[in-house]
Order: structure tokens, then C-alpha cells, then sequence
């Protein structure tokens, strides 16, 4: 969650900027990111009226600040340096009302937090508290931030700069919003943008989607495979060398096809092992993405770039039972149990029923009838005596679960588009609350006192029950008296939606009549959202085009680059793969030829690097392989498409803005 202080600081510096007025126009602010290889330190002019952000100062300095969590003393000299560096580039008389955020990533928050609490206190002590600090001290923050911040301000960013929104994050109505992916050391995250952020005038951080998965950066994926397989010389140019081992031995080197095989295999396995261990965390501190995702998948199904489930549970090595989307014998642990399709069946035919139910008698007495349904049905649980009566209660109790269509179609109508994304979260929130809280109550409460009372255990549960059954109908009889069906009218109107005609069961044959229709709107909503790929995924997609150039290879990629297929993509990696490591080498070597964002280091890895990113779009977000959906960038008009102006700009937005739900 966003700390509401620092926007507060934020705010308060903007009102002593105004006061100190100077004769340059615009707003001064200091943002630095601390991530896992090193701090980088940006100062932005920020123009509101004119709806521009200018970094007058970008500067890295290594190592990161988690590299000091022995001695985070000595974090303090080196990174007071570099603030005031980058202070000398503010007009002398702003400076001291400069508020400064320091904001740590992936790097720290792998660390434990008594580590990360330790870091910040020497900061807020030594840093802010030193006499020659170049900032505002009062407007100081260093924090820990999560990787849905992270994601979300990325995606701010790179709408910002790409003129899709205002600096007050509104929405300027001129064209589609654009996700964007991130790829570090030690983490990667996707933010999907509401597509009702393409209308003017909607808040753009409304119903942002962001995923973070924290340990499958480029060089934690590395070490996993290395430690996994023992032997990843596939994923190694022939030749290569690296500053730990020295010149590698063995065979098989530069077989692009076999490293993206490793790197699968161990996604998978890693999967299969979390799902047969019902854990919430594999590969040490790794969070598996089907494990993560398993808890949102209708948002997975609604957005089809992102079929996690497809890429990682199946493949050409898997087993029958592993291709099976529910194993009772391996999910012990799990909620999946025999007779999971009976129960979904019974679900789906309620839900399908409600969506004519609901245009046809309106949401009120749709919901209080199913409500009383369903409180004759968990009072009878009290009566179960048998295995086909406790089966046939169990059948009719499930049908609640057809609910949530009548909750998500009410605050669809209640709420503005702007905030109905927040409101049917709420919603659902409040709902898994419920069921949680329900369990706890019935054995702690009522059972407990039931048999307190004296009352046998097995007449005591039966007791019990009844309460739930009194309260469904309370609620019913609440919801009729006080409740309508829309904001403005008691009774539902369907042609408030649009559908003119009135609701029939019909409806459903028409839909399923019209194939071509529905095939052509799956392809327009799988078209409603372009990506820019930035940091890791750029740097390494720009040193393959940077090795086919320097080889003299005319290769499509070089006519395509930075938009282009992921067929593309592999067949030049393929190619590079095989070259020869001391080519590169040599031409590392020249200043004049080398690589721009690739040192001495990561040199021996981006064979290793570009099949991983060719994983992680394909099989992991499930970009089609003939689809130009991604634009690798660093930059637009010379401003980074990185999260710190996104920051900033969400700081100085009014509280209470929606964040990014953290959930796909």
C-alpha cells in the first residue's frame, strides 16, 4: 500500500516551491532509485501547466543499497555525494526546498526486514541529518517499496510520456493505453492499464493491474538454472568466459533451443513442486507465477496476453497428470477435490441463469429470492442424515456462489466507470472476508457455546446452523426495504445498458450462434493494449541488434527492431547463440564499437539473458509468436521510461486515488 505520508510531504513542498517563487518556472523534485546493482539519481523539472517533466540530472552509482545491509554506515558518504551532484543542478536558492524520495526495490526487498528497517534508520539519521544535505530535510523520505508500486508508476510514466495523460494522471482521450513490462537483476513486473482509460478524463491509475514477481530477474533466474542443472553451457556462446570461472569447458555451447528448454523445465518444476506442496513461495525466495496468479484467473482468462496457466502447466515433456488442471492426489493440501467439474457445472448453470434473471425482475429481487433460496437449504443442513441428502443440500448451498454476477452487475450500474473497478474489488474483498470470518465465527462462537451449553456435538453444529439461515433471510428482508436497483430508480431499466429488446433466454443461442462475431471480438480485445518493454528487456534486446550489425548480417529483426515478432526475435538469438564469445569481446574491447549498456560483466550472459526474455513473452505472458505487441524502449524524447517520474506524479495527485490491485 502507498504510504499517504510522503504525498503529504509532497504536497506541503509544493505549497514553500510556490512561496519561494525564483525565476524559474516549474517544480523541482528529487527521486531516488535504489534498486539491486545500483542507485540512480533523478532531479525533474516538472512543468504542470504545460503538461511537461524534464530530468535536468540522471546519474547511477554502484553498488546498491542492499550490498550495505552489513554496514549501511558506509551506504551514507558515497550517496550523499551523489545528491549533491545532482543538486548542483537546481538553482541554488531551491534547492533546500527540494523534497527527496528514496525508494528501494527488488534488491531490498529481498532482504529481511529487520535488514531493510536497519538501512532506512541510518539514512533518515546520518543522510537527512547531515549538515551539507543538498535537499529539503523536512520533505525526506527513504522507503521500501512494493512491486505493484513499482509497476503501476511505470505504467504512469510511460503514459505520461507517451501523451496518453495528464500531469494530474487524467486522461487525455488520444489513443490506447499502453502497458509496460520491466525486467531487473533480481525482479520483473507487468502493469496492464483498464482499457476505460482510453476515454478522457479518466483517472489512469484507476484499475491498473500489476503483477511483481520478486526473484525472476535476469541474474536470479541465472543462478537457479546454473544451481538446478548443473551444466548450462547451452545458454553460453562458444568461447565464453566469465570473471568467476574463466574460460568455460565442455560442449554443446550456444544451442539456443536447449537453454530455453532448461529455463522452461525449471519454471515448470519449480510450478509442479509448489502446486504438490501447496506452498505460496518456490525457488528460495521466488513467488511462482502460477502459484500467484492461481487466485486471480478470471482476470487471466479476460486478458489473453497473459495465459500463465497454458505456458507453465504443459509442455511437450509433461506427463498426462501433469497436463491435468486439477490432480486430487497432488493437491491434497489445496481447495481442488473429486467432484470439482460436478460443482463448477451446478455454479456456471446458476450464473448463466442470473444474467436473464437480473435484466428481467431487477437486482433487488433477484438477489433477496436467491437469498431466501438459499436460507431454507442451510437451515436443512441441521436435518443431514445420509450421504444423498448431505450431497443434494450441498448442490443447492452452492448455487450462492452465483452471487457475485448479481454484486458485479450492481456496482457496474451504481458506480462511475472511474471508480467501478475499486468498488467491485471492494466487493469482492468484503466477500472472501465474509467467508473467512464465517468460519471462524461458527466454531468459535456459536459451536463453542453451544456445547457449552450442554448440547451434544453433534446436536450443537446442527444448532448452529440455524443462525446462518436466520441471518440470510434478515438480509433479504434489509435489501428489499431499503435497497434499489439503480443510483436513480428503484426498478431496473435494461435500456440503461443498451439492450432494447426485452432479456430472453434466447439471447444465450444468438451469442453462441454468432461464432465469427465472438471470434472477432476475442481478436479485438487480445489487440486493446500495446507494451513497451524498458530496462533489462531493452538493454539486451538492443545487444542483439547490436550483434547482427557488427556481424554484417542482414537478418529481419535489424528491419523490424524495436517492434518486432517474437519469431523474429528467436531466429536472431538462434544466431547470435552460435557466434563466437571473443568477436564480442573484441569489439567490447574497441570504446568506439562497444555495446553501450552492456559492461565487462553481463558481456558472458546475454545469450543466457535474450532466452530467457524469449521465455518469459512467449510462455510465460503468452505473447503470439507473429504478434508485434511489444516495443522495446528506453527512452521517449530523451526522458527514461523508468517508475520515478511515475512516482512523482502519483505523489502529487490528490489522496485517495485508486492503487494498482496487485492481482491479474
Amino acid at each position: 500500500m502507498t504510504s499517504p505520508r510522503w504525498k503529504r510531504f509532497l504536497g506541503l513542498s509544493l505549497c514553500l516551491a510556490g512561496l519561494a517563487g525564483g525565476s524559474t518556472s516549474g517544480e523541482y523534485f528529487a527521486v531516488c532509485d535504489a534498486g539491486s546493482t545500483g542507485t540512480r539519481l533523478y532531479v525533474f523539472l516538472l512543468d504542470a501547466e504545460g503538461g511537461k517533466a524534464k530530468s535536468v540530472f540522471v546519474k547511477k552509482r554502484k553498488p546498491g543499497l542492499s550490498s550495505y545491509r552489513a554496514n549501511p554506515d558506509d551506504a551514507v558518504p558515497p550517496l550523499l555525494e551523489l545528491l549533491k551532484e545532482g543538486a548542483a543542478t537546481i538553482p541554488e536558492e531551491r534547492r533546500a526546498k527540494v523534497p527527496l524520495l528514496i525508494f528501494g526495490t527488488a534488491g531490498m526487498r529481498l532482504l529481511p526486514a529487520g535488514e531493510q528497517s536497519k538501512i532506512w534508520s541510518t539514512l533518515h539519521a546520518q543522510l537527512a541529518g547531515a549538515k551539507d544535505f543538498p535537499f529539503d530535510q523536512g520533505a525526506f523520505q527513504a522507503r521500501t517499496v512494493s512491486g505493484d508500486e513499482e509497476g503501476l508508476w511505470a505504467v504512469l510514466a510511460t503514459n505520461f510520456l507517451m501523451g496518453r495523460m495528464g500531469h494530474d494522471l487524467l486522461s487525455h482521450g488520444q489513443g490506447k493505453p499502453l502497458g509496460l513490462m520491466d525486467l531487473g537483476g533480481s525482479s520483473t513486473q507487468i502493469g496492464i492499464p483498464s482499457p476505460v482509460a482510453a476515454e478522457k478524463g479518466i483517472n489512469f491509475s484507476s484499475g491498473v493491474l500489476v503483477k511483481s514477481y520478486l526473484g525472476f530477474g535476469m541474474t536470479h533466474i541465472q543462478h537457479k538454472v546454473r544451481s538446478k542443472f548443473g551444466s548450462d553451457l547451452s545458454c553460453y556462446m562458444p568461447g565464453s568466459q566469465t570473471k568467476e570461472e574463466g574460460p568455460l569447458q565442455g560442449d554443446r555451447f550456444g544451442d539456443a533451443a536447449n537453454c530455453r528448454k532448461l529455463i522452461a523445465d525449471l519454471l515448470q518444476q519449480e510450478s509442479t513442486s509448489c502446486l504438490a506442496e501447496s506452498q505460496s513461495a518456490c525457488l528460495g525466495d521466488l513467488k511462482n507465477p502460477v502459484n500467484a496468479l492461481r487466485g486471480g484467473v478470471r482476470h487471466v482468462m479476460e486478458l489473453p496476453l497473459l495465459r500463465v496457466m497454458h505456458a507453465l502447466m504443459s509442455g511437450a515433456d509433461s506427463t498426462v497428470e501433469q497436463k491435468e488442471k486439477y490432480r486430487p492426489q497432488v493437491l491434497a493440501k489445496c481447495v481442488c477435490t473429486p467432484g470439482t467439474e460436478y460443482k463448477s457445472a451446478r455454479t456456471n448453470f446458476v450464473r448463466l441463469a442470473l444474467g436473464t434473471l437480473l435484466e428481467r425482475f431487477g437486482l433487488v429481487n433477484v438477489q433477496c429470492g436467491v437469498m431466501s433460496f438459499e436460507a431454507l437449504w442451510v437451515a436443512m443442513v441441521a436435518a443431514i442424515t445420509a450421504s444423498w441428502n448431505y450431497a443434494l443440500i450441498c448442490f443447492f448451498i452452492g448455487c450462492a456462489g452465483a452471487m457475485f454476477v448479481t454484486n458485479q452487475f450492481w456496482c457496474s450500474l451504481a458506480f462511475a466507470p472511474n471508480v467501478c473497478v475499486t468498488a467491485n474489488a471492494i466487493a469482492a474483498g468484503w466477500s472472501s472476508l465474509g467467508g473467512g470470518v464465517t468460519q471462524i465465527f461458527m466454531m468459535l462462537v456459536l459451536f463453542s457455546l453451544t456445547v457449552a451449553s450442554g448440547m451434544e456435538p453433534n446436536i450443537a453444529w446442527r444448532v448452529s446452523m440455524v443462525v446462518p439461515a436466520v441471518m440470510f433471510v434478515i438480509c433479504a428482508i434489509c435489501m428489499k426495504l431499503m435497497c434499489w436497483d439503480m443510483p436513480t430508480a428503484r426498478n431496473h431499466d435494461p435500456a440503461v445498458t443498451g439492450n432494447a429488446q426485452r432479456p430472453s433466454w434466447w439471447d444465450y443461442v444468438d451469442v453462441l450462434r454468432d461464432v465469427r462475431g465472438n471470434q472477432e471480438s476475442a481478436r479485438a480485445i487480445e489487440g486493446d493494449v500495446d507494451f513497451y518493454g524498458v530496462s533489462g528487456l531493452t538493454y539486451v534486446m538492443d545487444f542483439v541488434r547490436w550483434w547482427l550489425q557488427n556481424s554484417e548480417q542482414k537478418h529481419p529483426f535489424l528491419d523490424t527492431y524495436p517492434k518486432p515478432t517474437l519469431n523474429e526475435l528467436q531466429s536472431a538469438v538462434d544466431l547470435m547463440c552460435s557466434g563466437q564469445y571473443q568477436k564480442i569481446k573484441d569489439w567490447t574491447d574497441q570504446k568506439t564499437k562497444r555495446h553501450q549498456f552492456t559492461d565487462y560483466d553481463n558481456l558472458p550472459f546475454r545469450c543466457f539473458q535474450a532466452n530467457y526474455i524469449l521465455v518469459l513473452l512467449g510462455e510465460v505472458y503468452g505473447f503470439a509468436k507473429d504478434s508485434r505487441k511489444v516495443t522495446f524502449a528506453l527512452e521517449v524524447d530523451g526522458e527514461d521510461l523508468e517508475w520515478p517520474l511515475g512516482a512523482l506524479l502519483h505523489g502529487r495527485s490528490q489522496p485517495g486515488q485508486a492503487e494498482a490491485t496487485g492481482e491479474l
